[in-house]
């Protein structure tokens, strides 16, 4: 158990037992300690055996107790005795909606790797608006304007997130699926030359840092954008990508990547946008997952 889940317990002090009754006692541990010490016995007993602890001062005692209760129900017996409620964090946005009641989106803390093991609780932004709710993990590249740079994939700029890549693919193995918004618009350059790595001047990065060779909406099993699967392409250069015609006028190719082994994307590429009259906008979405 991590030691470090200690601090899921919320500490109430110098509570009268209003309605007389007694507390559910699973351990009497008469032995010196302190609240630390007691703490780390109900821990230790597990979930199912301590939800909570009384702690009296005066005696150094401990009580295990299987029941949560909150400050508003007040069960400490004496002044001078602590009482540590528990608090387990929900695995996802799912639980704080169907355990909890929430339906108002914002920051939740979520423990998906779950209680006593792994990583410590943290908070993500549920979209409580989805059916089912969406965990959404937040950026510093939301949109990104590149001009000015002329060889090839010559600008990159790293994805940063909200949370430790860690954390995010704690979210990413307890989702059922996980997507990621790749928008770019462009006029004056090109997406590849060639169907080479040396060709390729627009693109991203997966985690893993792996250059990606497919736009979002795209094969993510070959090269290009959504437009190539319904060969709708406005381009005619290989025509596998609407902005890989370089035709002086804007285009644009968009959707989502889905594939949770090369998410979230890491990093931005382009280039050739070197004149005047020659720009790339990226927008990136926050990375979705349905937890």
């Amino acid at each position: 158990m991590s030691a470090s889940k200690v601090a899921t317990f919320k500490m109430f002090r110098d509570y009268e037992l209003s309605d007389g009754g007694s507390l559910t006692a699973v351990t009497h541990n008469g032995r010196h300690m302190t609240l630390v010490t007691c703490s780390g016995e109900c821990l230790g007993a597990g979930w199912d055996v301590c939800k909570a602890v009384n702690f009296q001062e005066d005696r150094r005692s401990c009580v295990l107790l299987s029941e949560q209760r909150s400050a508003t129900n007040t069960v400490v017996q004496t002044a001078g005795t602590t009482y540590l409620e528990a608090s387990i964090a929900p695995q996802s946005c799912l639980d704080w909606n169907r355990v909890y009641g929430s339906t108002v989106s914002g920051s939740h803390v979520i423990d998906p790797d779950g209680p006593y093991t792994g990583l410590d609780p943290f908070p993500v932004y549920c979209d409580f608006q989805e059916n089912p709710p969406v965990a959404k993990i937040y950026h510093n590249k939301a949109s990104v304007t590149v001009d000015g740079y002329e060889p090839n994939a010559s600008f990159q700029t790293d994805v940063v997130y909200e949370l430790s890549m860690a954390q995010m693919l704690s979210v990413i193995n307890a989702s059922t699926s996980c997507k990621q918004y790749l928008k770019v618009r462009c006029i004056g350059t090109y997406f590849f030359g060639s169907l080479t790595e040396a060709g390729h001047n627009i693109y991203w990065s997966s985690r893993d840092g792996e250059r990606m060779l497919y736009w979002g909406g795209g094969n993510p099993n070959g090269w290009g954008c959504a437009c190539a699967l319904d060969n709708t392409c406005v381009s005619s250069n290989l025509g596998l990508c609407n902005c890989n015609t370089n035709d002086g006028n804007w285009r644009e190719d968009e959707g989502y990547v889905t594939d949770t082994s090369k998410l979230p994307v890491s990093q931005l590429h382009g280039g050739d946008t070197g004149s005047s009259g020659e720009e790339i906008h990226f927008t990136v979405g926050p990375l979705e997952c349905v937890l």
